[in-house]
């Protein structure tokens, strides 16, 4: 054994190390942010999120913005079915922009865009 050494104990890490950080739109019209996602951002603690929108002829664009301010215009509140893993519900999301959610459930990489204004974006791009 090597002397000077510190090891350190591994104790459960639930399987985020290795995991990309990603957005899951659900099946029953919701959206699910990765605990993976959440660790790399820094997002635990904040209790709502905010969703925008814009499209062009090939992708609908959705973004996140978030913030523990329940008195955002437009703000949902994340529920924690576990404790890292974030989720919100938005069934009239989809329907005011006639996205069919069952076509497009899956994983999405997040991109972040920046400004001064509101801070950070997390966009996910869904190919039509």
């Amino acid at each position: 054994m090597r002397r000077g050494i510190k090891f350190e104990t591994f104790v459960e890490a639930r399987g985020w190390f290795g995991r990309e950080p990603e957005i899951n739109l659900l099946e029953k019209g919701g959206f699910g942010f990765s605990t993976s996602f959440n660790k790399k951002y820094k997002l635990t603690e904040l209790k709502h999120v905010v969703l925008h929108f814009a499209e062009d002829e090939d992708y609908y664009f959705i973004g996140f913005t978030f913030s523990n301010d329940a008195n955002m215009p437009g703000s949902h509140k994340i529920s924690h079915p576990k404790k890292e893993y974030g989720l919100i519900q938005c069934i009239s999301f989809f329907k005011k922009y006639k996205i069919d959610y069952h076509k497009y459930k899956g994983k999405y990489k997040a991109e972040v865009e920046s400004s001064k204004e509101s801070g950070n974006m997390y966009v996910i791009s869904v190919r039509k």
